[in-house]
């Protein structure tokens, strides 16, 4: 039988510490992973009955060893306050009979999202060649100057939306300045924080014209 890297490490895991791994009469352990959680607690159970409370994204086995060639069904009992529901965790893999260690069970949990986002003022009008370009992770936004309603409106009378990708609640976001326009410097306030369960729109960028020296 091929071993799996995953089933090869937790055979190790239980065999420095077999309390861990679960305990009673049963032989085989149920095992495998859990995507998309950033916070506890995930509760799956086995058959309705045997509970196991995940915390972290990550490897997992249940506490209590199965019989051989007894039944078992992973379900998700109860999920964080930041997934909207049991639904949101799916599971493949999670039903069958034990005929060895289970070791490929996966849960894949989808994290309530919000919006970020927020305006950017001073830059209508501006000529530069190069945009202004904001970065929140891996996440690029190139903000096109808008333009100016009149040759005399002040560019710092115009502000114009811009919008990040979703944010994962309780996730961490971070708004910094990867390009400056050559005709502006620009400043982010509100741009570090953690998402919470409402959307983030206050977000600022404020450019300033560079007055060229004479």
């Amino acid at each position: 039988m091929i071993r799996s890297p995953l089933r090869a490490g937790l055979a190790l895991a239980c065999a420095l510490s077999l309390t861990s791994c679960g305990g009673g009469d049963g032989e085989f352990y149920l095992s495998g992973v859990v995507y998309g959680i950033n916070k506890g607690d995930l509760v799956l159970t086995n058959n309705g009955g045997s509970d196991k409370k995940i915390t972290a994204a990550g490897q997992f086995y249940f506490d209590d060893l199965v019989d051989a060639d007894s039944s078992y069904n992973i379900e998700v009992k109860s999920v964080p306050d930041n997934i909207a529901s049991p639904a949101e965790c799916k599971v493949t893999g999670g039903k069958g009979k034990a005929t060895f260690n289970i070791t490929t069970i996966v849960v894949s949990c989808t994290i309530n999202t919000h919006e970020l986002g927020g305006t950017v003022t001073g830059l209508a009008g501006s000529t530069s060649d190069k945009p202004l370009v904001l970065i929140n992770g891996s996440d690029r936004v190139e903000v096109t100057p808008a333009a100016l309603p009149t040759p005399d409106t002040p560019p710092a009378s115009v502000s114009q939306p811009v919008k990040f990708a979703k944010v994962p609640e309780d996730g961490k976001y971070g708004i910094t300045i990867l390009q400056q326009p050559s005709d502006r410097r620009c400043e982010v306030a509100n741009g570090v924080g953690t998402m919470l369960k409402a959307d983030i729109t206050n977000v600022q960028v404020t450019c300033t014209p560079i007055v060229p020296a004479v």
